[in-house]
């Protein structure tokens, strides 16, 4: 990835310089078109000046020889010889500071700006009054191209801090987000397994309500038939009783009342015994009594713990149902609970997709700077010692032309 990073970085760097080349190039190809343009319509006036010099020759001749006749004489020769001297050493001082000039700017254009050295071919052709202009202009621009070099590098260090610190920050926002979206996503599962749970644990306690309302029925069906036959028994004992006991009172009045005939005629003789209850009928009535009293107890045992596990039943009951509706307001506040999670889930994941959208765009502006700015940040000490070179060199060009001796 590193290595992907600095083919593209080069890459830009590479086309940024082509970029800048190819504008340089166009430039100054501008200028060679306007210098070229000028020298030939100089060379069309020159040839027209040539012409009309050319007419003109014959009268200047012969002005001339009459001016040598005047300044024949000893005199004058003397005189105009000084003068004569001073403007040829001029000419020639002009043009040796033009040549300097010249040499100077196409030394430095060569190596920095090709337009230097246009204005150094205009300097031997035009001299000083036109190349000043030109050389002044020039200067400006430079100046200007320097300090707006400097802005833009302000620019583009700005552009980059403000980008990073941008980035950092939602760089942060989406984590928190997310960590936020995995956090409520945690939540939903939990109290999905909450609620699972729970319905697990209602569907247990409805099949032990069913099954404990299975057995109280089963045994409250055993409870009616058990004391449906101790009552059944009972009534049969007491029937059985009543049986014994209005045969042995019969019997006992009639046997008392055989006796008191006898004793009334005591010379009767006796026939046969009187018959007398036995001695067994007591045990008899008192087992059958006590079977009575064991099947009342029973049923009164019955009866009792019929009403212990009818109670049972019912605290059971009483406690199954609360713990029942416990559990049901449960998973509907776990249900409440999820959806408010699932919303905030929602709602992060949609925010965090809004951020790392933003993200790619800040990636995107980044990538556009490396290209607008990396070329002009790396390049930017060189290019500005460079204008500070052309400058330099057009400052002494000019004082060249200026006549000034450096």
């Amino acid at each position: 990835m590193t290595a992907k990073h600095e083919q593209m970085t080069a890459a830009d760097e590479e086309r940024a310089q082509t970029q800048q080349a190819i504008k340089d190039s166009r430039e100054t190809m501008g200028e060679d078109i306007a210098f070229a343009k000028d020298v030939k319509e100089k060379c069309a006036k020159k040839g027209k000046e040539w012409e009309k010099r050319q007419k003109t020759r014959a009268d200047e001749t012969q002005s001339v020889a009459k001016a040598i006749e005047v300044l024949s004489d000893d005199a004058s020769h003397e005189v105009f010889g000084k003068t004569f001297s001073f403007l040829q050493v001029g000419t020639r001082d002009a043009n040796a500071r033009a040549t300097r000039a010249a040499e100077t700017l196409t030394t430095v254009g060569k190596k920095l700006d090709q337009r230097l050295v246009t204005l150094g071919l205009e300097a031997k052709i035009d001299g000083f009054s036109k190349v000043q202009g030109k050389i002044d202009t020039l200067i400006a621009n430079l100046k200007k191209e320097q300090a707006d070099e400097v802005e833009k590098k302000d620019y583009c260090i700005a552009q980059f801090q403000k980008n990073k610190l941008t980035t950092d920050k939602k760089t942060s926002i989406a984590k928190k987000l997310g960590a936020k979206a995995e956090e409520q996503k945690m939540k939903m599962q939990k109290a999905s397994e909450a609620m699972d749970a729970l319905k697990s644990d209602i569907e247990e306690l409805k099949k032990q309500q069913t099954l404990v309302s299975q057995n109280r029925e089963k045994e409250n069906a055993e409870f009616q038939k058990v004391v449906k036959e101790q009552r059944l028994t009972q009534d049969l004992l007491k029937k059985a009783l009543d049986s014994l006991a209005a045969f042995y009172n019969k019997a006992g009045a009639e046997t008392g009342s055989f006796l008191q005939k006898a004793k009334a005629n005591p010379e009767e003789p006796e026939t046969f015994r009187s018959y007398q209850k036995s001695s067994s009928s007591n045990g008899v009535m008192l087992m059958l009594q006590q079977l009575v009293a064991d099947a009342k107890e029973m049923e009164t045992e019955a009866t009792a713990a019929e009403a212990e596990s009818q109670a049972d039943y019912e605290a059971f009951t009483k406690d199954m149902t609360a713990d029942l509706e416990k559990k049901t307001k449960t998973i509907a506040d776990k249900a409440d609970f999820s959806a408010k999670s699932e919303e905030e889930f929602l709602e992060a994941k949609q925010s965090k997709k809004g951020v790392e959208k933003e993200l790619d765009t800040l990636a995107g502006t980044k990538l556009d700077l490396h290209e607008s700015c990396d070329w002009a940040m790396q390049n930017f000490d060189a290019r500005q010692k460079a204008r500070v070179e052309e400058m330099d060199a057009l400052n002494t060009a000019k004082a060249y032309l200026s006549g000034a001796k450096l």
